[in-house]
């Protein structure tokens, strides 16, 4: 079924038909869209009335790129779809004429009649447009090229996209909507737009994006999955709410087969601890010659806590509190690191002695005398990634200036995330306790007891201290110095978010 550009009134009542003007147009039309009440809060109604709408406002499109002058012609052409002739009693009258037992291909027939006649008005405004484009030129050629018949235009792919999103904020499914637009959905949906601007949203342009998607030597299977899944939840809102062919969805199926490299997921590997030396005994710990402040404890606390580093680069000075006499952190909570990955990442985690030993309660407390809020302010916060995305700059940087790892250009399984791999391995023979292992790392509950009536009582912090300052890896961690370049770095006046 084609486009309807319908929306509704601010109340619900009233359908107005509401159509972008193209890009290339805007500095003409001087507008954004063109809106006009359809009169009517029937659905059926507002369909016919908004289809003849479109097709008038296609031919005026039209005929705007082929002006030579298009000062002079465009607020008359804009004037001529403000008069468009108000057929709303017509329609009425033919609907009326519809009786309930009629089949639903007469219903067609009847509105088809009705937006020919109006498709015949239109043909004499084209005509007239053109007379006056020759008279107000005198003389001036004209472009030859020939005016395309109108024809019922399919949803604009950019308007489906925002009604998908405007569902999706409604509806609650993203805790930043923003971030669902910039970084999520809107990259990939551009490029599926691309087919549509030649093929509309059909069939013929799904099949087109999912073998441009496939012909993708550089993008992995699962990259490729997540760009198929991601149009294919917009079309689907589309067949759902907008009559969209069902047919689109079959030619975005994600694709199926053996993953790269055998089938199986490559989890992050642990570090060595050869690797770890490098790490942590490199020249930059020993003469404390790191840039940032956050590069000196990052690392630390991505292997003494096995926390994730967008639940570390973004901690709340409030995250550090004493629970049962113990030094603790509050990770993953919405107040103190702008919530977690899921709902059993939030957790309180005893502070291991190594980070107290190093200097970290004192850093702390350095930090709120100068009144800082986060533990790491000089970590910008960017508008894709938040404050993970520099600190995983930083790592990245640092495990290959130390040789651990994989150079620059190749996919390493040894990252920020192998700290996490490298806690639970030590974990394991500590304590035969599977839930506060799982707990402790923010796992996701095995069953709905330890979901359900452990995960209401929080982690029983004496036992968690016992098994966590029994983890150790053999290290020398220097006492953390603090210097006129670190400080110079965290009260530097913060940047805008960056993408």
């Amino acid at each position: 079924m084609a486009r309807n550009f319908l929306t509704r009134s601010r109340h619900g009542t009233i359908y107005y038909f509401r159509r972008r003007v193209p890009d290339d147009l805007l500095a003409t039309v001087k507008q954004p869209f063109l809106i006009r009440s359809l009169g009517t809060s029937e659905r059926s109604q507002a369909i016919i009335l908004a289809r003849a709408y479109a097709a008038q406002t296609d031919i005026a499109f039209t005929q705007l790129r082929t002006m030579s002058d298009k000062k002079l012609t465009a607020q008359e052409l804009l004037d001529s779809f403000a008069k468009l002739p108000d057929c709303r009693e017509r329609i009425r009258r033919a609907g009326m004429q519809l009786r309930l037992e009629e089949s639903e291909r007469e219903k067609e027939r009847l509105e088809r009649e009705v937006i020919e006649g109006l498709y015949q008005q239109q043909e004499q405004q084209k005509r007239h447009a053109r007379d006056l484009e020759v008279a107000i030129m005198a003389g001036v050629a004209r472009s030859t090229a020939p005016v395309p018949s109108a024809t019922i235009p399919s949803i604009a792919a950019d308007e489906l996209f925002e009604d998908f999103l405007r569902e999706g904020v409604g509806s609650g499914r993203w805790k930043d909507a923003e971030t669902a637009r910039t970084r999520d959905y809107g990259p990939i949906w551009r490029r599926f737009a691309a087919h549509t601007d030649k093929h509309g949203l059909t069939a013929v342009a799904a099949k087109a994006y999912r073998s441009e998607v496939m012909a993708r030597e550089q993008d992995s299977p699962e990259t490729k999955n997540r760009n198929l899944y991601r149009v294919r939840a917009v079309i689907a809102h589309g067949v759902d709410h907008h009559d969209l062919d069902a047919k689109m969805l079959s030619h975005l199926k994600t694709a199926k087969g053996r993953r790269s490299g055998g089938g199986k997921v490559k989890s992050y590997l642990p570090f060595t601890g050869d690797e770890l030396k490098q790490l942590f005994h490199s020249e930059f710990y020993r003469e404390n010659s790191f840039k940032k402040a956050s590069q000196f404890w990052l690392p630390m606390l991505g292997l003494y806590t096995g926390a994730r580093l967008e639940e570390l680069a973004g901690l709340h000075l409030a995250s550090f509190s004493t629970v049962d006499s113990h030094p603790s952190m509050r990770l993953s909570d919405y107040d103190t690191t702008d919530e977690g990955k899921n709902e059993h990442a939030p957790r309180e985690v005893p502070i291991h002695p190594e980070l107290i030993k190093a200097g970290l309660l004192d850093y702390v407390e350095l930090l709120r005398a100068e009144g800082h809020e986060r533990l790491f302010p000089e970590i910008g916060a960017a508008a894709r990634d938040g404050f993970a995305k520099r600190a995983t700059t930083d790592f990245t940087d640092y495990r290959r200036s130390v040789g651990v790892g994989k150079d620059e250009g190749e996919r390493s399984r040894k990252v920020f995330h192998s700290f996490r791999s490298t806690l639970a391995g030590k974990l394991f023979p500590l304590t035969g306790d599977a839930d506060l292992r799982r707990r402790l790392l923010g796992h996701a509950a095995k069953d709905v007891h330890a979901g359900t009536y452990l995960g209401a009582i929080g982690i029983p912090m004496e036992r968690a201290t016992e098994v966590m300052s029994g983890v150790s890896f053999g290290l020398q961690h220097p006492e953390f110095s603090d210097t006129a370049t670190y400080k110079k770095a965290r009260n530097r006046k913060p940047r805008s978010p960056s993408s």
